[in-house]
């Protein structure tokens, strides 16, 4: 008969446990050959406020270090644009704004610019980039002559063709859309939320240009009418893949190489014992 004291019993768990956990990717540096330069810029210049309630903020993501900059109507602080390369899978950037008025004349505007510049950088090999869009838009308009609008749009740069958008209009006067989708509402609360991957194809020596607007926009014509609105997003690196070397990357065991590690060290423990 083979008796474990207490203690053993917890170390063999414990140990087994660190081992089963599952691998997070988040953090974890991809491949050199990728090089991804990105950038968030809040766009001051074209933003308006008159008389609304307006606030926000531009975030980034680089290396695993996080930095956001904060917004006030229109006045940013902090540092604009966030820009840098993005090393590690969960580097990205990010932009969130919130809008209410309801007052007659109540109008204002929030903008921001994504870029990405993405190179592969191998002679040989190509590559599959990820990108995880993690966004949500909501927008509701009441009374009788007031509007709101968010979007988001993702687009090829160089083709100007578009990969990606979300965008809501709650209307009182001239009826609700949804992606340009007239609807049977007015001035209705809709809501638009989710995660989407974006997958980006790089053969050697590739590169691709990426760039969106994050855009919330409003005002009130009466004097009973209100609106309110937000808007954020989060564009990441989710997942670098070489299409060409299938094999797992080097010094990373597989889960079958993990699950075999702790079989055998759950037997050295038990021989120790006997």
């Amino acid at each position: 008969m083979i008796k474990f004291k207490c203690l053993c019993g917890k170390k063999i768990l414990s140990i087994i446990f660190v081992l089963f956990m599952p691998l997070v990717a988040y953090g974890v540096p991809f491949s050199s050959d990728v090089i991804i330069n990105g950038s968030i810029t809040f766009d001051s210049t074209n933003s308006s406020v008159a008389g609304t309630t307006q606030s926000g903020s531009i975030s980034s993501l680089v290396s695993g270090a996080s930095t956001s900059s904060s917004i006030s109507g229109t006045t940013l602080t902090g540092t604009n644009p966030l820009s840098g390369a993005l090393t590690d899978l969960g580097d990205g950037f990010g932009s969130a704004f919130y809008m209410s008025g309801n007052q007659n004349g109540d109008a204002g505007a929030l903008y921001s610019d994504y870029a990405f510049n993405i190179n592969n950088n191998s002679l040989t090999d190509q590559y599959l980039i990820r990108f995880n869009i993690g966004f949500s838009n909501f927008v509701n308009a009441d009374g009788s002559d007031a509007y709101v609008d968010g979007q988001l749009t993702l687009m090829n740069a160089m083709s100007l063709s578009e990969l990606f958008f979300t965008d809501l209009t709650s209307d009182v006067l001239f009826g609700d859309k949804e992606n340009g989708t007239n609807l049977a509402s007015f001035g209705a609360s809709l809501l638009d939320t989710g995660n989407v991957s974006l997958d980006i194809v790089l053969n050697p020596l590739g590169n691709f240009d990426l760039s969106g607007l994050n855009a919330l926009e409003a005002g009130v014509f009466d004097s009973v009418s209100r609106f309110n609105g937000t808007l954020s997003s989060f564009i990441s690196v989710s997942s670098v893949e070489n299409l060409t070397n299938t094999g797992p990357p080097a010094g990373v065991p597989a889960p079958s190489t993990l699950y075999l590690m702790a079989i055998g060290l759950l037997g050295l423990l038990i021989r120790r014992k006997r």
